[in-house]
């Protein structure tokens, strides 16, 4: 009877103990400032042609001016770089609370953007989607690194 009784009690402290470690484990949604630290992509079409289309097919739609895919890169040190197959453009980036985000672009010089204020979206990232949203209208990308 004694021994039963020191086997529940081990079973009892091994369950308290598990459950104690695994407790803090529970996975947090990594907040936007950490989450957008990666390149992504922007664009309709894949970056290889589908199964089943014609290859010369997939050609054309990714030649024609409403499919034109660009990148956004976002580093650790608040830089941000845009790619295209047109142009590369560089900037700076800063998180206005939590969920906003401020690029300010070096195109047109840092003085305009100074003078102007950068250009402020809403971030939201869930797994490999972002979107931005500026006053309703919103662009998303996908992770692609």
């Amino acid at each position: 009877m004694r021994n039963r009784w020191i086997v529940i009690i081990q079973i009892a402290l091994s369950v308290a103990t598990i459950i104690a470690l695994t407790s803090g484990c529970a996975v947090v949604p990594a907040s936007p400032k950490s989450a957008i630290l990666s390149k992504w992509q922007a664009g309709d079409l894949p970056k290889e042609c589908p199964p089943g289309l014609d290859p010369r097919l997939f050609e054309k739609f990714k030649e024609a001016a409403g499919s034109q895919t660009y990148t956004l890169e976002f580093f650790k040190d608040g830089q941000v770089l845009y790619s295209s197959k047109t142009s590369i453009d560089a900037g700076t980036y800063r998180f206005i609370g939590d969920n906003h985000v401020e690029i300010t672009w070096d195109v047109l010089g840092k003085a305009f953007w100074v003078m102007f204020g950068g250009t402020v979206y809403e971030v939201q990232i869930s797994g490999d989607k972002m979107t931005l949203d500026k006053e309703g209208e919103s662009v998303t990308l996908r992770r692609v690194d």
